[in-house]
């Protein structure tokens, strides 16, 4: 597997793994860790590798994250990754894009691939595949207990807040995410007002415009309503829908769960 790493512009980076053999198709994706934590190098080889056998390039893509950035320089910083990359990669070579989204990961996805629909100038992407993302801010002031322990202020008091930043390798700020998502914080770190969501809400008319998406999502998600990925299947018959039964949010990192392998399988019967 060849891979290496690139900076954009815009100071993101992006990690690219290579198929053996010339691509049509590139594969962009965008990491979880509620937009407070997380790397884009986190995909599990497994994974990497169903799209790699499909002879799909894959680019991993960073963005900044909060609160050290609004959700506003979020978005916008990711929009501008997207258009370098279309611009450098792939319309030069007529490729073909699928989108891939896990968890906040899925939210960017699922807003990006909006705004790409909205311009005439820009090719849409072919696919999309959404493991347990969502589409708007509804859910995220509702106050989540994802640890066993109470998360304390004094934990995450040493944690930088203040300067950019936009890869978290070590998973450091992780203690930050369960504390905000604890006290129903999210949009507080996020810099958006209730009175806002609605602006980043992305609604079932517009979604009824998506290419097709492939969703996957636990019954017994603590993090992301069950709900979100479910109810991508009834807006398209080209939409597929996975359930997974009594597992974690991120099921991902159980990679040899024998519900997870059958749907990484589905998944490259599907591409």
């Amino acid at each position: 597997m060849k891979h290496n790493m690139q900076k954009l512009s815009n100071s993101m980076q992006c990690t690219l793994w290579y198929p053996s053999t010339p691509t049509s198709t590139i594969l962009i994706y965008f990491h979880g860790g509620g937009l407070i934590y997380g790397t884009r190098n986190d995909l599990p080889s497994a994974l990497t590798n169903i799209f790699l056998k499909k002879q799909i390039e894959v680019i991993a893509l960073d963005y900044p994250l909060a609160p050290n950035s609004s959700l506003s320089k979020i978005l916008e910083t990711t929009f501008q990754s997207f258009k370098e990359l279309y611009k450098k990669v792939i319309e030069p070579h007529n490729f073909n894009y699928i989108l891939c989204g896990r968890s906040a990961g899925g939210f960017i996805m699922f807003w990006l691939a909006n705004q790409i629909l909205k311009l005439s100038q820009i090719k849409k992407p072919t696919k999309i595949i959404n493991f347990y993302g969502y589409y708007d801010l509804k859910d995220a002031n509702r106050a989540k207990k994802l640890s066993t322990t109470t998360i304390s202020k004094e934990l995450i008091q040493s944690i930088d807040t203040k300067k950019f930043i936009h890869d978290d390798s070590a998973l450091s700020r992780y203690l930050l995410y369960l504390y905000l998502a604890e006290q129903g914080d999210l949009l507080k770190a996020y810099d958006v007002n209730e009175n806002e969501v609605s602006k980043y809400s992305i609604t079932i008319d517009e979604l009824k415009n998506f290419p097709p998406i492939f969703s996957a999502a636990s019954t017994t998600d603590k993090e992301v309503p069950f709900s979100y990925s479910k109810s991508l299947k009834q807006l398209s018959q080209y939409n597929v829908f996975y359930p997974l039964y009594y597992l974690d949010h991120d099921f991902l990192k159980e990679i040899n769960n024998p519900q997870v392998q059958k749907v990484l399988k589905s998944l490259a019967n599907w591409i």
